[in-house]
């Protein structure tokens, strides 16, 4: 009705709505940075590292009311393509999910695009949790020769590494 009374008046409405309503990538930087304080250093490291490489380039140049389903959908397809696993798509969850709610509750969004998303099944994605691999004692002590003839030479700067390597060789 508004549009049939003045539609000049209403296209600009429509675009000034537009104008302020923020970038989804700047959102979620703003979202993070509240989130700092709350988490751990390596949870909050792994939160934006999910946000910086598998998130941001899929919303870049949206704006935060654009964002749907489809879209997040689209970033947890990307991530099961490219061969993440279920941890990692799990930790870009871990970003949208309460970030979306947090809008929410500043009412920065109408509805949450993240209600409709299913989180992907374990048995769905491609790259399966690698099994952690033990050396055997004569792996252990071919990597320990090999260290040991190259730092063998004490005129060289890396022979003060050599305690070093060895420790980390038997942790």
């Amino acid at each position: 009705r508004a549009f049939l009374e003045n539609p000049e008046a209403f296209k600009k409405e429509v675009k000034k709505e537009e104008k302020e309503s923020e970038l989804a990538n700047d959102f979620f930087i703003r979202y993070l940075k509240i989130k700092r304080d709350s988490i751990k250093d390596s949870s909050w490291d792994r939160l934006e590292c999910a946000f910086r490489v598998n998130i941001a380039p899929h919303l870049e140049g949206l704006q935060l009311l654009q964002v749907k389903s489809k879209h997040i959908k689209k970033i947890q397809d990307v991530a099961n393509k490219n061969g993440l696993s279920f941890s990692s798509i799990k930790k870009i969850y871990e970003v949208l999910k309460p970030a979306f709610a947090y809008a929410m509750e500043k009412k920065l969004i109408p509805e949450n695009p993240f209600e409709e998303t299913i989180l992907l099944k374990k048995k769905d994605v491609k790259k399966k949790t690698k099994k952690i691999e033990i050396c055997s004692e004569s792996q252990l002590e071919i990597l320990l020769q090999t260290v040991n003839s190259f730092y063998n030479d004490t005129s060289s700067i890396t022979y003060k590494y050599f305690s070093a390597v060895s420790f980390m060789i038997y942790t």
